[in-house]
């Protein structure tokens, strides 16, 4: 595996094609131990590819071999706090380690921010499950709604401390 996670495009063509897959990910509908639901709109809280490019969010691509296999973003949304945004690997290589080395970079760049903590948003159906492990596995624990959420039976809230560089 030759993993290189740099600084990306959200507007390139083959990052497109995985934020694409990601967004409808989002949209289909999921288990919510009743059957299987789709997600109200008002519970969709990614961002589009014009809000990946503002100037307070950092976007990041995951290539092995050139091709893009997982994308994340970092949002700076207060003094000292970042927000995760737009985790996705892609179906067919998820599992073999992507997602953890893209969430350790993010977790990496608030670090080099010095930011105190890092907090997420994820959905709370089981669908995310293994989402939930990850965030769990680098140290998030769920937490109350934080600006500009509102508590909802379709969102997990996460955070985590960042250890600041001295």
């Amino acid at each position: 595996m030759t993993v290189v996670i740099a600084a990306d495009s959200p507007s390139s063509d083959d990052v497109q094609s995985v934020l694409q897959r990601h967004w409808s990910f989002l949209h289909a509908p999921k288990h919510t131990g009743n059957g299987l639901l789709p997600p109200p709109p008002e519970s969709h809280h990614y961002l589009n590819t014009e809000e990946l490019l503002a100037p307070h969010v950092s976007f990041f691509s995951a290539r092995d071999n050139g091709s893009v296999v997982a994308v994340g973003a970092i949002a700076e949304i207060g003094e000292c706090h970042g927000e995760i945004k737009s985790m996705h690997t892609i179906a067919e290589r998820r599992g073999e380690g992507f997602g953890r080395l893209m969430l350790e970079h993010l977790i990496d760049v608030a670090r080099q921010r010095d930011y105190a903590r890092v907090s997420l948003e994820t959905g709370s159906m089981s669908d995310f499950a293994p989402a939930h492990a990850l965030y769990r596995a680098l140290g998030f624990v769920e937490c109350e709604a934080f600006d500009p959420y509102e508590p909802s039976i379709y969102s997990t809230f996460m955070t985590r401390k960042v250890e600041r560089v001295r």
